[in-house]
């Protein structure tokens, strides 16, 4: 699949201030999966700027963006639509295409196992972390590097069949 097509199936949204790109992209630092102790918190979802277009990715998105391997599937999706459904709540954006809401999302419970927003007075209690960083040059597919072999050069070659004789 081409990176065309892959922007077609990023979420598209138009945000209701410029200042609720900080604001969108520090939230969203709080908003993910926990490890089982509940000390660490892996970003589910981030904000991109591509074409002076904005989009809520998910980060296996970004992944399949920089040609690298993922296995975003159903659970993703649904995780990632749940997601921005929680931050429509709050106004910070609309969805580009006019709808109110996402299909397919997680089912909205008052404990929600797959994933975990948490304040800022909690987040000096937790590390963290991103899965992926926008703008990393780590984040991009490695080249192949093709071994180049230099030819012989004709003076090493006498100087060994001098060597020899």
């Amino acid at each position: 699949m081409s990176k065309a097509n892959h922007l077609e199936d990023l979420v598209e949204i138009v945000l209701t201030k410029p200042d609720n790109f900080l604001i969108l992209k520090e939230t969203l630092t709080r908003i993910g999966v926990p490890n089982k102790d509940n000390t660490k918190l892996y970003q589910t979802c981030h904000i991109l700027c591509k074409k002076k277009k904005y989009f809520l990715v998910h980060f296996k998105q970004l992944f399949m963006l920089d040609g690298r391997p993922s296995n975003f599937g159903e659970t993703d999706i649904s995780r990632r639509n749940s997601i921005i459904n929680y931050l429509l709540d709050r106004k910070f954006f609309a969805l580009a295409s006019g709808e109110t809401k996402l299909e397919p999302h997680l089912p909205h419970t008052a404990k929600n196992d797959d994933f975990t927003i948490i304040t800022h007075a909690q987040k000096s209690k937790w590390e963290l972390v991103p899965k992926y960083v926008i703008g990393n040059p780590a984040n991009k597919k490695p080249k192949k590097k093709v071994p180049v072999q230099e030819p012989e050069s004709e003076a090493v070659l006498t100087a060994t069949e001098t060597v020899l004789s």
